[in-house]
């Protein structure tokens, strides 16, 4: 019997026979020193109408990940460097989980006319710890914002015009949506009665490419290599495909837990006859692993099927007996075949975490088959 192998592919990736994907590169940076650009309340020699009203008022947060990053911080006039790791008093921003729907509340003592809003995305450590969406609203109209506006990944000034300036003594940032970042924020939020120059703001510089660029390959195509491929000569005639979408983590430890997004599923590809053969659909979930048995016949693979918590699961190469080993609310990924029949996998039941950051580790464990 011919055995047969797997590989991994994201959504739309070429299959075998052409040339490999990009491989995943986690991010990394070179910081050369910590720079903190600081903006005074009336920059470029500007007049009270187009001053930055924000540092006047009371500003509170209904979140924060600790007293160093709390809301007051958005009206310092520090806008930490982008990567320099020093933005602790200088920043606000909340938790993940804490994320959604997250505000900032402004509060000025006489009223105010409030005709702009300039967001600055918090970038200090990680370029996906900004805010994606913000609605503005006042007081007792919490439920019907003024606008709701889209923000961009990147560093810089992010200008939100209402549709007509307005009276208030209070003013509330509503943030529907996230990156997925450990701990989105913001590292400045400025308020105008009318809009600012661009030189009294900045430049908004959008985030790097991710990874560096692939080398050239010193190994050429063999026509020769592929034919014997799809006929079967090096021993197997079908291969196990996986297929997901790239995933992005903050950590290498933590791809488990982040940066996952749904799509794909698990395949067999008919190497003679090009055919696709699925085996699960995982459209609304993301699958990140499978091993084959030793005999070809059974598959376990790691299945986050509703997007919240990755468990392992088996199923026959021919697509029947799908059957989730494990349950509850930890992770259980990564499992592959023993040689005595057992699988062996990683799971978070047991307490355990990383040195920074509070992502759940994996312990790896055992079960039977």
């Amino acid at each position: 019997m011919k055995s047969t192998w797997h590989v991994g592919t994201t959504p739309g990736a070429p299959l075998p026979g052409s040339r490999p994907s990009r491989p995943f590169w986690l991010p990394f940076r070179m910081v050369l020193g910590a720079l903190t650009v600081v903006l005074p309340a009336y920059a470029d020699g500007s007049d009270s109408n187009s001053a930055n009203l924000a540092p006047l008022a009371r500003v509170t947060a209904s979140a924060q990940f600790n007293g160093s990053y709390g809301g007051q911080q958005v009206v310092d006039g520090k806008i930490p460097a982008v990567g320099s790791q020093a933005d602790v008093g200088m920043a606000w921003c909340v938790p993940q989980d804490r994320a959604a729907n997250a505000t900032l509340t402004f509060e000025w003592p006489e009223p105010v006319t409030v005709g702009e809003v300039v967001y600055y995305g918090r970038t200090a450590w990680l370029w996906n710890e900004n805010f994606r969406r913000v609605q503005i609203c006042l007081a007792g109209s919490e439920s019907k914002p003024l606008l709701e506006s889209p923000l961009k990944a990147g560093h810089g000034p992010q200008r939100i015009r209402l549709p007509e300036p307005v009276r208030t003594t209070t003013l509330t940032l509503r943030f529907p949506a996230a990156d997925d970042g450990p701990n989105p924020g913001a590292s400045e939020i400025r308020v105008y009665e009318q809009s600012p120059t661009d030189g009294q703001l900045g430049t908004f510089p959008p985030p790097p490419k991710a990874g560096p660029a692939l080398p050239t390959s010193p190994v050429h195509d063999s026509p020769e290599l592929a034919a014997k491929l799809v006929s079967g000569g090096l021993g197997f005639d079908r291969l196990l495909v996986i297929q997901r979408r790239p995933i992005t983590p903050t950590h290498v430890y933590t791809y488990h837990c982040e940066g996952l997004q749904p799509g794909g599923g698990l395949f067999v590809l008919d190497l003679m006859s090009g055919r696709l053969e699925p085996l699960v659909d995982a459209s609304e979930g993301v699958i990140l692993d499978a091993d084959l048995s030793f005999d070809g016949h059974e598959i376990v693979f790691s299945w986050m099927r509703d997007m919240q918590r990755f468990q392992v699961y088996r199923i026959g190469l021919d697509g029947a007996g799908l059957r989730q080993l494990t349950d509850g609310d930890s992770f259980n990924f990564n499992a592959c075949w023993l040689p005595d029949g057992g699988i062996a996998f990683l799971s978070t039941r047991r307490s355990a975490y990383a040195y920074c950051w509070s992502s759940p580790a994996g312990i790896l464990h055992r079960m039977g088959a």
